[in-house]
C-alpha cells in the first residue's frame, strides 16, 4: 500500500526522529516502528497515527514490539480514527513510557450503541485502557468532536480515572466539559 520509496525515507530518517506523523497510518509503517527506538536513545518520543488504511490482501492483527529499556519509547501520542485492536497495540506496546494521550475515543451511552472510535463504550474503553499498562501516564484527552454526550463522557471519564494512575488527570476538550472546568486554565492545549 506504501509506496517503496516512503518505506526507505522512514528507514533512512529512523535514526534521528524525535516525532513522527502517520497520516494515514498504515500497516506497513505501524510496523516499521519496532526497530525505532533501538537506534538512540531517546528516539522517537511524539507519535501522531491517524485514519488506518490497509490494502485489501492485509491481515488486520498486527504487533508492535517497542523496548522498555529505561529512557525509551514513546511520551506522547495521538491516535484518532484507528481500528480498536490497533489503538490497543500501540498503547500497550508503548505503556511503560507513555505520558500523554490523546484519543478519538466518543463516550457511547450504552454498549449496544457502540461505534469504534466515534462512541465507544465504558465497558470496552476502561478495561482496554486498564490492560495497556499505562504506569506514569499524567494526562488522558478526549477530542472536543468526540463529546457528543457530555454526562456519559463525565462518567466514563470518572471510570478512567479509577484504572489509570492516581496522578492522571483524565481530560476533555468539549465545550461542556474541561474546556469550562477546573482544568481549562491549566498549560495544556487540547489540540495537541
Amino acid at each position: 500500500m506504501d509506496p517503496p520509496w516512503a518505506l526507505r525515507l522512514l528507514r533512512r530518517v529512523a535514526p534521528y526522529l524525535e516525532e513522527l506523523s502517520l497520516v494515514p497510518a498504515t500497516r506497513s509503517m505501524l510496523a516499521e516502528l519496532h526497530a525505532m527506538p533501538r537506534y538512540r536513545k531517546p528516539g522517537l518520543r511524539r507519535l501522531e497515527a491517524e485514519f488506518f488504511a490497509m490494502a485489501k490482501d492485509e491481515e488486520p492483527v498486527m504487533e508492535i514490539a517497542a523496548p522498555s529499556e529505561p529512557g525509551t519509547g514513546i511520551a506522547w501520542l495521538r491516535a484518532f480514527d484507528l481500528p480498536q485492536n490497533v489503538t490497543e497495540l500501540l498503547l500497550r506496546a508503548y505503556g511503560h513510557s507513555l505520558k500523554e494521550v490523546m484519543l478519538s475515543a466518543g463516550a457511547s451511552k450504552d454498549a449496544d450503541g457502540e461505534e469504534w472510535p466515534v462512541t465507544v463504550a465504558t465497558e470496552t474503553l476502561v478495561p482496554m485502557m486498564a490492560r495497556c499498562g499505562l504506569r506514569v501516564l499524567r494526562r488522558w484527552v478526549r477530542p472536543a468532536h468526540r463529546c457528543a454526550y457530555p454526562d456519559h463522557c463525565r462518567a466514563q471519564r470518572k471510570a478512567l480515572q479509577a484504572v489509570l494512575p492516581a496522578s492522571c488527570l483524565v481530560l476533555c476538550g468539549g465545550l461542556d466539559c474541561d474546556r469550562r472546568g477546573a482544568h481549562s486554565g491549566e498549560d495544556f492545549d487540547f489540540n495537541f
